[in-house]
């Protein structure tokens, strides 16, 4: 600041030396002998310089008077400004606004000033005063562009997107630096208006391209709008620019895996970072999209620390079983995880998993307990423990078990769905549309929920209208689940509409080949359009599947085999 004194200078000052510096010496200690004279009075700027030191120094009421002494011996608008931060740090509102309109009072429109008490006008919810303050400011410095910068930053932090592109906007082209077209990336991005944003954030990178936020907001929004060869060249670059950002990194490597390029991401991994806190999570993200050979591989190039720890032994687990089928080892990793771990409640209930699916079931029922018992509001202990029991047709328990999670944790849509299962299970058909109801009344796009309220409605002759666009609705979330497509067939037959009902069921055959229902469907559409030797062929395959009701199947198979076709000799 103006004020203040280079510190050699200053020191002679403070201590009262004669009218002559030559008593300091150059290493600022004062000499040997008196001064002949008593030392002249201090300027009020070098006392105001020494009340600003002792504000440095201090802290609460006494810096707060120093900084007031200071601002009375020199009352420069970059003290008021120091005195308004001071009282914001401190949430002392409206003091800062006082003090803003005091130094508005000495040096009449200060923009940084104005600025300070627009910013603290915000804060005390006082729009209309704030924004009668902006007009003026913008009125009185109509060509200051970095003035309108600052105020447009603060509007955006104020939510107020579409003022701040207003006054962005008036800035020509020009004149328009990297910043700003950060700042009016920002603003199109509240206002939802993707391509606008990234417009800007490349516009912001060309002319400085060592922007760093620019760089990694530009790569979030290509990954948006799913350009992720762009996202990928956005993360590299700010790697290469210096980067140290373990969630950059691993942005990029999850980008190469969905670019099906694992191997790629393997080596970038290994080249950036030897770090356990960052492979550990790279290998939970090639878990997560099924490089297991790729996992493995970089687990092996971990610390061995990161290998033995809680992640470390879970990961270890979940690659026994993908790479080598072996739930033993498996559960050896799994049972070496220590209780105190966050990662154990996954540890558990994939233990209870791994011993239900080798038949020790009343093992399994233990561990969902105690998980139940020792983390009551995790859904899954509960949802496990339910399926275990409708699997041995303990249909009662198990709504029991679903109810009691509910209680725990209300809403919940993984235990509603599964009660709406369980209570279709036990004719309880209102009750499970009223459950399947409500878990899309949370979340309008819960696929699984989708399909099963239309193809109850489309069984029960309700709605079929609603039922189709809630079938629609889930295969467009899902294309490929061979569940969907069944249940868009039964409603095309349903409603009369067999050849595309056939051509709906071939497809749902095709990606589930192991389930009695499709098969019946498959052959039931198949006789509809006089395909008999595929209706023989889908109630057989249904009977091979231990279906629910063999009879009726049967009944089926003779009345196709009635017809005497040729290629049933």
């Amino acid at each position: 600041m103006r004020f203040l004194y280079p510190p050699i200078l200053l020191a002679c000052l403070l201590i009262g030396l004669g009218a002559g510096l030559s008593g300091c010496s150059a290493s600022g200690t004062s000499p040997s002998r008196s001064p002949v004279a008593p030392a002249p009075s201090l300027s009020k700027q070098a006392r105001a310089t020494h009340a600003y030191l002792r504000y440095l120094q201090q802290s609460g009421s006494q810096a707060l008077q120093a900084l007031n002494t200071a601002i009375e011996l020199d009352p420069a608008p970059e003290l008021y400004l120091e005195k308004i931060r001071y009282l914001w740090r401190r949430k002392d509102y409206a003091q800062a606004a006082e003090t803003a309109r005091e130094g508005l009072r000495r040096t009449p429109d200060h923009p940084g000033l104005t600025l300070a008490l627009i910013r603290t006008l915000w804060t005390q919810d006082s729009d209309s005063q704030a924004a009668d303050l902006v007009e003026r400011l913008l009125q009185e410095h109509p060509k200051d562009w970095s003035l309108r910068s600052h105020l447009a930053n603060y509007l955006l932090q104020q939510g107020q997107p579409s003022r701040a592109l207003d006054v962005l906007h008036s800035i020509p082209d020009q004149a328009r630096t990297a910043n700003m077209h950060y700042l009016l990336a920002q603003a199109h991005e509240s206002l939802d208006n993707r391509e606008q944003t990234i417009t800007h954030l490349e516009r912001a990178t060309e002319l400085n391209p060592s922007f760093r936020k620019a760089w990694a907001e530009l790569g979030y929004q290509y990954e948006l709008s799913r350009d992720l060869v762009a996202a990928q060249q956005a993360y590299t670059t700010l790697l290469d620019l210096g980067e140290d950002s373990s969630k950059i990194l691993l942005r990029l490597v999850e980008i190469h895996l969905k670019l099906n390029d694992p191997n790629q991401a393997v080596n970038l991994l290994l080249n950036r970072s030897r770090s356990g806190q960052t492979l550990l999570p790279g290998v939970g993200l090639f878990v997560h999209n099924g490089f297991y050979s790729q996992a493995a591989s970089v687990l092996e190039q971990a610390p061995p620390e990161a290998g033995s720890s809680p992640r470390g032994l879970l990961y270890k687990a979940v690659l026994a079983l993908e790479l080598d089928n072996a739930p033993d080892q498996a559960l050896h990793f799994l049972g070496n995880i220590p209780a105190a771990s966050d990662i154990y409640p996954r540890a558990l209930a994939l233990r209870a998993q791994l011993l239900w699916e080798q038949g020790s079931t009343q093992a399994a029922l233990e561990l969902t307990k105690q998980g139940q018992k020792e983390y009551p509001d995790l859904a899954v202990f509960y949802s496990l423990h339910a399926r275990i029991l409708r699997e041995q047709n303990q249909l009662t328990q198990a709504r029991e078990t679903l109810v009691r999670g509910l209680r725990a944790i209300p809403d919940d849509p993984e235990l509603l769905f599964q009660l709406g299962v369980v209570d279709y299970e036990l004719d309880e058909i209102p009750k499970a549309m009223a459950h399947m109801e409500a878990i899309i009344s949370q979340d309008p796009e819960h696929a699984q929920a989708l399909n099963f309220l239309g193809y109850t409605l489309v069984e029960q002759g309700q709605s079929l209208d609603r039922a189709r666009i809630l079938i629609e609705k889930a295969l467009a979330l899902d294309s490929e689940n061979g569940y969907y497509l069944d249940s868009l067939a039964w409603y095309q037959y349903t409603v009369g509409q067999n050849e595309k009902a056939w051509e709906s069921i071939q497809n749902a055959v095709a990606l589930v080949a192991d389930d009695p229902v499709i098969w019946e469907h498959y052959a039931d559409i198949a006789r509809a359009v006089h395909e008999l030797k595929q209706a023989r062929r889908g109630y057989r395959k249904a009977l091979a599947l231990n279906p629910e009701h063999p009879q009726r199947l049967r009944n089926k198979l003779q009345a196709v085999d009635k017809h005497n076709d040729p290629e049933t000799q």
